[in-house]
């Protein structure tokens, strides 16, 4: 497709297994156009993965929360680019394949099963750290300290048993992911 307003015509003509879509397309984004495609061509089976130059958190998590299957950097190298595409082709629907460049690989999502619940507060602070707010926002927001923050923080991550934890983002899109299971 030349832009992303044609997207979603040619996803339903040609129905294929899969599409990479450049976030940076003319009059419309690949986020938007991911969006079209999802609304009108929701009996069309199609692995969606987002291609973007961007790597911020801010473009995955609404990547994730328009349903892609994929999301991978421009920074990743062909080769990379290539296993993630395969990794998505395979990957179940629940599970998208993230990659960021050279360093992350490809990498599912985890299973929340037998994860022991978060209390109310712990919810709460989640929550703050998905929407991005910093420590000291939700510390004033709460009215508490930063540092029962980052206590609290530190408590959610023992009992949702990931230690994978590379900085904020991943803290923020796993708890996301945590959040959207209980919703399920």
């Amino acid at each position: 497709s030349e832009d992303g307003v044609d997207a979603s015509g040619l996803v339903e003509q040609f129905q294929p297994d899969a599409v990479i879509i450049d976030q940076a397309m003319p009059r419309k984004s690949g986020l938007e156009a991911i969006s079209d495609i999802r609304e009108k061509c929701a009996s069309t089976p199609v692995k969606l993965m987002l291609l973007t130059i961007q790597d911020d958190p801010k473009t995955l998590i609404e990547a994730l929360h328009r349903s892609v299957d994929g999301y991978v950097t421009k920074s990743e190298s062909p080769d990379g680019i290539i296993k993630n595409i395969r990794s998505m082709l395979v990957s179940r629907a629940d599970r998208p394949v993230v990659a960021f460049g050279e360093v992350a690989g490809t990498q599912s999502l985890p299973d929340f099963s037998g994860r022991k619940p978060l209390s109310d507060r712990e919810l709460e602070v989640a929550k703050g750290l998905v929407a991005g707010k910093s420590a000291a926002e939700l510390a004033s927001e709460m009215e508490i300290g930063t540092g029962t923050i980052y206590r609290y923080r530190d408590i959610i991550k023992s009992k949702l048993a990931y230690d994978d934890w590379k900085g904020a983002f991943e803290i923020a899109e796993f708890l996301r992911l945590y959040l959207d299971s209980l919703d399920s």
